[in-house]
């Protein structure tokens, strides 16, 4: 059996005499010797001191490997606190995204460990180091499959600004505690008081702002701090059509006896029949030429007209191309062609500046159409869910066999999925006896009320009833979780070679 240093006390408690016992060296030595180098810190303290000491490598070591023994001894809470602290810089490298990585990089970091904090010969440190490194390993995956942690999704949302609870966050993963925590949190909707119904809709509130701003992100706007989710669907959709509006007004398309001739020879080139190409050609003239000959001595389409003949070209295109019918679907693409034609000359005749603002403006507009199908999607208030946008994003795709969507490409469909698993419920709001049993379970049982329970439930319910809170609960549970799962090769190690006086 190999021999683990500081495993069996000597009472030498001279050596301590010039520096107290816990004091700044001995913290030091637990952190960076023991935790973030892996338990060869005093060998390497012992080597660097020998260079200027009349004292030798092998005395100096012993003596360095006392006053830790001694340090455990009188202050264990102290000694292996701060070597669990400086595990944890070092323990991020034992953390994989799957469970078979975590095993292989904690089973690395575990023979790191087991090989020095043993003492002796290579052979007793490689029996060390192989010990510690297999059930690092094995200890490892377990702890991640069980211990709570923020999922990647979780995380893009909070930036977006959602406030998740920390069932939201943690349990949309394979971590058996989070998921048992989002279970709570929805079958907790109804105690009274302390139901978590508050918290869950706030989710839900944010993540509608969310996506708000996320639209009005390409016209460089944001809903105002202190607005009402009540007021916002007004006023998002009051300043996107504004936007669109102003960036109209200066855009023109000159040449129209040009672009009607290249429209006309797109017809020309088409498989339509005669009747058809007759029959667009005259809606083309009626919508966009006419009109501009009216209105105009140049006969320049400007302004308002610009975006209701791009908005009609568009809408052709996409209404054709979406028709179940094969024949209706070519007429649409003959339509995109003519929409090409259009957006060129639109964008060759004006600045790229005024271009490109009308394209952001056209694009949140789009957006917008989106986001009205997915908050009428339901009776009630305007509010959606991730999944009503999805819907909503899948009704509105142009593409035929609804192409961008299949593909990941429809319009809000990534924010829509990235909440989909997280914001969605898994226990329906009828579920009646999974509610019944939480509350039970909050009071102590199905028998008279147990205080220390119910104080318990009280104090960790308490946090979901403001955002502060809830975010405090949220931050501490995967603080708490990312450490012992990045200080879990040190721990195996420790704990294979328990301290013994």
């Amino acid at each position: 059996m190999a021999k683990y240093k500081n495993r069996k006390y000597i009472p030498n408690k001279s050596i301590q005499k010039d520096a107290e016992v816990g004091g700044f060296r001995d913290i030091v030595r637990a952190a960076v010797g023991q935790g973030l180098a892996f338990g060869f810190g005093d060998e390497v303290e012992a080597f660097a001191r020998s260079l200027a000491s009349d004292k030798d490598y092998e005395t100096l070591v012993k003596e360095i490997r006392q006053d830790m023994q001694t340090f455990k001894e009188e202050q264990p809470a102290l000694a292996y606190g701060s070597e669990i602290a400086g595990g944890l810089f070092t323990g991020g490298l034992g953390v994989g995204k799957s469970l078979v990585s975590t095993g292989l990089k904690s089973g690395a970091l575990g023979t790191a460990y087991g090989a020095g904090m043993a003492e002796g010969d290579i052979g007793e440190r490689a029996e060390s180091a192989t010990t510690s490194g297999i059930m690092s390993a094995i200890a490892g995956p377990v702890a991640q499959k069980f211990l709570p942690t923020k999922t990647e999704e979780a995380k893009k949302l909070m930036r977006e600004g959602v406030e998740l609870t920390p069932g939201q966050a943690m349990g949309a993963d394979d971590s058996i505690i989070g998921k048992g925590i989002r279970r709570l949190e929805e079958t907790a909707t109804s105690l009274p008081i302390l139901g978590t119904g508050e918290a869950l809709k706030r989710s839900k509130e944010t993540f509608n702002m969310a996506v708000y701003n996320k639209v009005l992100d390409k016209i460089g706007y944001q809903m105002p701090k202190n607005i009402s989710i009540d007021d916002a669907p007004k006023q998002f959709q009051k300043t996107i059509l504004e936007r669109l509006n102003l960036t109209v007004r200066n855009l023109k398309v000159k040449n129209t006896s040009e672009l009607q001739k290249e429209m006309y020879d797109v017809l020309l080139d088409s498989p339509l029949s005669n009747a058809e190409k007759r029959n667009i050609a005259n809606k083309i003239d009626k919508m966009l030429f006419e009109k501009a000959k009216r209105k105009t001595v140049t006969g320049q389409i400007v302004g308002k007209d610009v975006q209701k003949a791009d908005s009609y070209l568009n809408r052709q295109a996409r209404n054709y191309s979406t028709s179940a019918d094969a024949a209706q679907r070519e007429m649409g693409d003959v339509y995109s062609e003519i929409y090409d034609v259009f957006s060129n000359y639109l964008i060759n005749n004006n600045p790229k500046s005024l271009v490109k603002n009308y394209q952001n403006a056209k694009s949140a507009y789009g957006d917008l159409l989106v986001i009205s199908k997915a908050g009428t999607g339901a009776a009630g208030d305007s509010m959606f869910t991730p999944k009503q946008l999805l819907r909503g994003s899948r009704a509105l795709d142009p593409t035929s066999a609804k192409r961008k969507t299949f593909a990941g490409e429809g319009r809000l469909q990534k924010i829509g999925r990235e909440a989909e698993g997280i914001i969605g419920r898994e226990i329906p709001e009828s579920g009646t006896i999974p509610r019944f049993l939480t509350s039970a379970s909050a009071l102590g049982g199905l028998g008279a009320v147990d205080p220390m329970a119910a104080g318990v439930s009280g104090a960790i319910l308490g946090a979901y009833q403001s955002p502060a809170s809830q975010r405090l609960l949220l931050e501490a549970l995967g603080g708490s979780s990312v450490a012992a799962l990045r200080s879990q090769p040190l721990l195996t190690t420790e704990f294979l070679n328990p301290y013994t006086d």
